[in-house]
Formats: structure tokens, C-alpha cells, sequence
């Protein structure tokens, strides 16, 4: 399989993008990664395991996101949940979840 020719031609990222997105997924986290894999064997782009009331199927389906991006800002979220959580909530706070910052980790606000 060419991922690169895969990243070009059918999500239609330029070669930078997609050589940035390769480089991406050479060091996605273990749970992340169990994601990548399924897809590489099936092309399965669906997948409903939530972190932190997130998931591929919800970036997909609620943010418009392709699968790459979903798995990616996914990724972010696994490695560093209080900064990505952060990021989201000022571009997109009408559609998440509010969260506070406890013992270092983020909870969602009731």
C-alpha cells in the first residue's frame, strides 16, 4: 500500500500535507495505533472507542473531519487531553463539551 498516493489521490492532501501525515502516524500513540491498523488491513474508517467523550466516528460525523484528521486530532487528544480539549473548545465550544481541569486531568462539567 502507498499511503502517500492513498493521502494525494483520494483525501486529496498535497504532498507536503500528506509527507507530514506519515511522518504523524509513525509515532501515534498505542491506542491510536490499534486504530491506524485496522484501517491499513480493511479500510475501515469507522470507529466508536471514546477518549475523553470523543472518538473517529464523532470527529467524523459531528466536526466533518476525514478519517486522517479524526485520528490525528484523536492522537492529540490521547497525548496531551488538556491542551487539545483546549484547542477544540475555542474553535468549536457550541459543540462540545465544557471541561475542567482535575488532579491534572480533564472531566466534563455537569
Amino acid at each position: 500500500m502507498n499511503l502517500k498516493k492513498i493521502l494525494t489521490n483520494e483525501y486529496n492532501y498535497p504532498d507536503k500535507g500528506a509527507n507530514i501525515i506519515i511522518e504523524d502516524l509513525s509515532v501515534l500513540s498505542p491506542e491510536t495505533m490499534i486504530i491506524f491498523k485496522h484501517w491499513e488491513k480493511t479500510r475501515d474508517e469507522s470507529n466508536s472507542k471514546e477518549f475523553y467523550g470523543y472518538s473517529i466516528d464523532i470527529f467524523r460525523k459531528e466536526w466533518g473531519f476525514n478519517f486522517f484528521a479524526a485520528l490525528l486530532t484523536l492522537d492529540s487528544l490521547i497525548k496531551n487531553p488538556m491542551e487539545t480539549i483546549e484547542s477544540l473548545n475555542e474553535g468549536y465550544d457550541s459543540i462540545i463539551p465544557e471541561y475542567e481541569i482535575i488532579n491534572g486531568q480533564p472531566v466534563p462539567i455537569e
